[in-house]
């Protein structure tokens, strides 16, 4: 699994620029998540057939960058994203995406991080 990142201008239409490249191809937005920081904004995605998103952003000149994801069985409980998170700060992993997969008393979440083995070895995942 793969996060697409794209850091764009906080304006609108930014997401909708996207994601109208991706769907004219045929190509789901799995998850998304984003934010506006004042003039500037990120959001990432994970997508259903990577290959075919990121054959149809780079047709279309959309600048992004790219991350591995693991996913992450969480409870769904004050403290969790902290146990999660401290884990791979104590070793120094940083999180370049994170976001729901699914929600309910437990959750999953997609965490892109550079070192996909060695995330998991700190969540003990292996």
């Amino acid at each position: 699994m793969e996060a697409f990142i794209f850091d764009v201008p906080n304006r609108p239409g930014e997401l909708a620029r996207v994601s109208a490249i991706l769907g004219k191809h045929g190509v789901n937005i799995d998850t998304v998540a984003g934010f506006g920081a004042g003039e500037q904004g990120a959001f990432g995605l994970i997508t259903s057939d990577e290959d075919t998103a990121r054959a149809a952003l780079d047709e279309a000149g959309i600048s992004y960058r790219s991350c591995p994801c693991i996913t992450v069985g969480a409870a769904n409980q004050p403290g969790e994203l902290d146990r999660l998170t401290r884990r791979l700060a104590d070793v120094d992993i940083n999180l370049e995406f994170i976001a729901p997969v699914e929600l309910g008393h437990s959750a999953t979440l997609a965490l892109g991080v550079a070192d996909p083995a060695a995330a998991r070895a700190a969540l003990g995942m292996n």
